[in-house]
């Protein structure tokens, strides 16, 4: 593996254990065999030659000019010095010098590295299980119950639904009759009022709680969205004109066609033209406004009335909220859940629903859906 000049210079330092420089008695085989490379090199005049010959292929030359001036202005034949990271040790005998890199200290650095962070790996991902089964287990009762509570809700709603269709029905009945008196009359009409209320009340708390319980099935199909809005605003005008209002269409475009459940999207026109007339004073306009855009068909309905807080506007559209006295339960008022209902419609088609003030004397409704 090397080659000297002479016999003399390579039994020299072949023999020898270099225990006084390299600080263990390894031989220089023994120190080959550990990665040790030894460097050899004759100094002629001002240059220093190469003996071992692929000394120079295993070492950079700026890295070896630097070795070996440091080597040289050492005094003593044998020791060892340090450049940038490498701790060297060097050995010299008449002009021939020998050095080799020490890398037993960076490896050793290396492999403690290595293992610690192996070792906080391993400890993060134990504890990143550990933390997980803990959660689930703390959180499995909690689910439990409030799967509970919907599930008990969807069958307490469905359960009402047929007492309140036969009383609705034999109130009907009883309203066909001549001869009840005025008072009489007044109760068999309020008695159904309140009937008809409860019944929506049911209906609402039963939607609501089968989107919990279980993700609402949507029958997708391509619904003319524009036609489906003139459609709700059709049926309402009659509740409209009672109430003195007008509805009028601005920025309302037309053939709008949107792919989604016709039914829930009908649902969701209903609830805000609903609220729209309800909670609009008497005598004022309802706007309503659709249009396209590349990415969102946007859907607003602006009235006059009742104007919301801005700082409750963030709690309206949860489950039972009533965000101010004027829209307590009266005889007009539902229960709260209409503009949940409609979030949860907006939601499961991945669209957006939000409020902001209409010219600060009204609310507007603002349904964008993404296209």
């Amino acid at each position: 593996m090397y080659r000297f000049l002479n016999d003399d210079i390579d039994n020299r330092l072949k023999n020898t254990t270099m225990d006084s420089v390299m600080g263990v008695d390894y031989s220089f085989e023994e120190r080959i065999e550990r990665n040790n490379y030894v460097f050899v090199y004759l100094k002629e005049g001002n240059y220093y030659r190469p003996i071992n010959t692929d000394a120079n292929l295993l070492q950079d030359e700026k890295m070896t000019i630097s070795i070996l001036e440091k080597i040289e202005k050492q005094n003593s034949d044998a020791g060892s010095i340090k450049v940038g990271i490498n701790q060297i040790r060097f050995f010299k005998i008449d002009n021939y010098v020998s050095y080799t890199v020490v890398n037993e200290d960076i490896n050793t650095l290396t492999l403690i590295a290595k293992m610690l962070t192996t070792a906080f790996i391993t400890a993060f991902v134990f504890i990143f299980f550990i933390a997980k089964y803990l959660a689930s287990w703390a959180l499995e009762p909690v689910e439990k119950a409030w799967y509970m509570q919907r599930q008990f809700i969807a069958d307490a709603s469905h359960e009402l639904k047929t007492p309140l269709t036969v009383i609705l029905a034999n109130l009907k009945i009883l309203k066909r009759y001549n001869n009840l008196t005025d008072e009489q009359t007044k109760w068999v009409n309020n008695t159904n009022d309140e009937a008809v209320r409860m019944k929506d009340l049911v209906e609402e708390m039963l939607y609501l709680a089968k989107g919990d319980v279980e993700q609402s099935n949507l029958h997708y199909s391509e619904v003319n969205f524009s036609e489906l809005v003139e459609e709700v605003i059709l049926t309402f005008e009659s509740i409209a004109f009672e109430k003195g209002l007008t509805i009028e269409y601005d920025n309302f475009e037309e053939d709008i066609i949107y792919s989604g459940d016709r039914q829930q999207l009908k649902r969701l026109l209903i609830i805000l033209v609903d609220n729209a007339c309800k909670y609009s004073d008497t005598g004022n306009e309802i706007e309503i406004q659709l249009n396209k855009n590349d990415k969102k068909i946007i859907f607003k309905i602006s009235s006059i009335g009742n104007i919301i807080d801005e700082k409750n506007a963030d709690k309206i559209f949860e489950r039972f909220v009533r965000e101010s006295e004027s829209r307590m339960r009266n005889s007009e008022g539902g229960y709260g859940l209409g503009l949940a209902i409609a979030k949860n419609i907006v939601d499961n088609h991945k669209g957006k629903i939000s409020w902001e003030p209409y010219k600060d004397i009204g609310n507007t409704f603002i349904v964008e859906l993404n296209v």
